[in-house]
């Protein structure tokens, strides 16, 4: 979780040193430390967002400076990933992270995955992002990068074809204005974060595996019959069953 919201007159994330392995660093030792520190990666990041509104005159009220906050978040990035690197070289399971790692996603793209993941598990972030007005495209937008560079760099992560779509992680809800829809993150990501799903690298990248739309159905009539093939194909985490008979169904 290295991509933060930066200011100019810091260097990108991927070309600072990250004190990987250093002496005295403690690993994650569970799935709760794991997500608590995502948490406080992201909750500093989202206090940043709402620093530099309320500076662009968005937003009223807010607390901290939006560059001191950025230095703290860059900061708690560093040790998050010392922390992930002495986790994994001790074989510490990490449902989440090993998923991440398969998935391939980049720093932008967890940065994505950690905001939506705090607006679902934790309170407090939940009440960031109702400060800047839901969880939606141009809020987590915000969190990326200020202004419009934030919005074009989300919107390619939500590209076709881009790991945060082709892997079905993160969707988009509802109509009207793009930047007002809602980003919601898929609901098998959750029990992950929370470690009651292990998983291991190639799991990770075939936990959205797509089903052929195909049913072993002989006899139902043919409008039930093309509701279940489409209810089938739809990516969803729940297994769909069906018994269909002569004198009687369940």
């Amino acid at each position: 979780m290295t991509a933060v919201n930066q200011p100019d007159d810091l260097p990108p994330a991927s070309e600072r040193p990250v004190p990987r392995g250093e002496v005295g660093v403690a690993p994650f030792r569970s799935t709760h430390e794991h997500l608590a520190a995502i948490h406080g990666v992201t909750g500093v990041q989202i206090a940043a967002a709402i620093a530099e509104r309320r500076d662009a005159g968005l937003l009223d009220g807010g607390d901290g400076d939006a560059t001191e906050l950025l230095g703290e978040a860059l900061r708690r990035a560093a040790v998050f990933d010392a922390r992930l690197a002495a986790a994994q070289s001790r074989d510490i399971a990490l449902p989440l992270a090993v998923a991440i790692d398969a998935w391939q996603l980049e720093s932008d793209d967890r940065v994505v995955l950690g905001c939506l993941l705090g607006a679902e598990l934790s309170p407090a972030i939940a009440r960031g992002f109702a400060r800047l007005g839901g969880v939606t495209i141009e809020t987590v937008a915000a969190v990326l990068r200020a202004g419009d560079a934030g919005i074009a760099e989300l919107l390619a992560r939500l590209a076709t074809g881009q790991p945060l779509a082709r892997f079905a992680l993160v969707a988009v809800e509802g109509n009207g204005l793009l930047l007002h829809r809602r980003l919601v993150v898929a609901p098998r990501i959750l029990p992950l974060a929370l470690g009651s799903l292990a998983v291991d690298a190639a799991l990770g990248v075939e936990l959205q595996r797509r089903r052929a739309p195909t049913l072993a159905v002989e006899h139902a009539d043919p409008a039930s019959y093309q509701v279940l093939r489409g209810v089938l194909a739809r990516d969803t985490a729940l297994p769909v069953g069906v018994l269909v008979a002569g004198r009687g169904g369940g």
